[in-house]
């Protein structure tokens, strides 16, 4: 039995509206031939089942828009999948056709992927796409100070830490917030050298 829903027909604005994106977008869709289009009344009208293929194969389902919100939480959970994995970002890079400098700077938060970059990642991994942002809602997380209490080092690193991606956090409300998940792995990594806590120069992730 054909379901009605997916023969609605929608606006520009009504599909940009369902999928919480902009009317540019929807329409560069349009435009490029992802997603098809009729015109009725001098407006152009979508249909819904065509909607949803669309985005499906432009933005991986909802995994691209919500990568390119937070960047950094999207990197941490790759880098996640990645170790779970057994493989270093050579290795990713080697298994998934991407670059090892294109991996780190996923990684690191610095980029956000295409919507074809996220299903060879997902391939790599033998993860599923919405592996990458699960989790991707706010939690409390630890302050610095709490940060630096629990690895035995100073705020300071844990802050130079936060910015060069060597820990996952955010901010809120400009002060820093640390992923505990990400303080949990950084001390179990092997990676703190010695009395000094610093980071093991010969650790290649």
């Amino acid at each position: 039995m054909t379901d009605i829903r997916a023969k609605e027909s929608l606006t520009v604005t009504e599909a940009a509206d369902r999928l919480g994106l902009s009317r540019w977008t929807v329409g560069g869709w349009i435009a490029t031939g992802a997603l098809p289009a009729d015109r009725s009344g001098g407006r152009r009208r979508v249909r819904l089942d065509d909607l949803v293929l669309a985005q499906a194969q432009m933005h991986a389902g909802t995994v691209v828009p919500a990568w390119r919100r937070a960047p950094r939480r999207a990197g941490w959970r790759l880098r996640q999948a990645r170790e779970a994995a057994g493989l270093t970002q050579l290795e990713l890079a080697a298994r998934s056709g991407l670059t090892h400098e294109a991996i780190s700077n996923l990684e690191r938060g610095h980029r956000a992927p295409l919507a074809r970059t996220v299903r060879a990642l997902a391939q790599a991994l033998r993860v599923d796409p919405s592996q990458f942002i699960l989790g991707m809602a706010p939690e409390h997380g630890l302050t610095t100070t709490e940060a630096a209490a629990r690895l035995g080092v100073p705020v300071g690193r844990i802050q130079m830490w936060l910015l060069t991606a060597q820990l996952h956090g955010w901010k809120v409300s400009g002060q820093w917030r640390v992923a505990s998940a990400s303080v949990r792995a950084l001390e179990e990594s092997g990676r703190m050298r010695g009395r000094s806590r610093r980071l093991d120069p010969r650790y290649h992730g």
